[in-house]
């Protein structure tokens, strides 16, 4: 996200590698630059002070194989783009992920913090892509997918101007076919006051 020109703090960095990926020697080569060590099984940027910030916490880095839901390096490769020399997830991967992150995370109180920043983000990105003038990619909508229950859930937790943004960028493409979701989360989406097989950006909520 800081490469988006995010100014959201962070405590930690996602990498995602080839499923092949010798885990163990990857982490060996990076503690043995002068960049990186490891601590507790983890694997951390080695802090640079600053004059605003001599005491700079450490970054810490999670090597994945998998991003969300499975989905895996080799998946992804069509949706990066190059940013300042970095192999990144287009901004509509990005959001479909962050979409994705904040519903895991809804049932795990230790997530909270996580899930916030994940609600930032979902924001941070349909502004810039609004900005840009991009909607959300039908190749990365393909890759990704969210049940109804998930993006109701996200347009409760925003603001409308918000949920305006998110829907101009196009969300609900990410949306898989109203009976591909759960019987759980089918029940859940109308129990909230949803009709079945509707948009969650604009459908009318009914009280019990």
């Amino acid at each position: 996200m800081v490469k988006r020109h995010c100014d959201r703090t962070t405590t930690d960095v996602d990498v995602l590698v080839p499923t092949s990926t010798n885990l163990d020697l990857l982490y060996q080569q990076l503690v043995e630059t002068p960049w990186f060590f490891r601590e507790g099984g983890k694997i951390f940027i080695k802090p640079s002070g600053s004059v605003d910030n001599p005491f700079p916490r450490p970054l810490q880095i999670d090597i994945l194989t998998a991003a969300v839901d499975d989905i895996r390096y080799d998946d992804l490769i069509p949706q990066t783009v190059t940013v300042d020399g970095n192999l990144m997830l287009s901004l509509s991967m990005s959001l479909g992920v962050k979409l994705r992150c904040w519903y895991l995370r809804v049932e795990n109180v230790n997530s909270m913090s996580k899930q916030r920043s994940d609600l930032e983000d979902v924001v941070f990105l349909s502004n810039l892509m609004r900005r840009q003038g991009l909607g959300v990619d039908p190749g990365a909508a393909a890759v990704l997918k969210i049940s109804h229950y998930n993006l109701l859930l996200i347009r409760l937790e925003l603001l409308d101007e918000q949920i305006e943004t998110i829907r101009l960028v196009g969300c609900n493409r990410f949306l898989r076919k109203y009976e591909d979701d759960s019987p759980e989360q089918r029940e859940y989406y109308e129990a909230m006051g949803a009709k079945a097989n509707t948009d969650p950006l604009v459908v009318e909520l009914e009280d019990d």
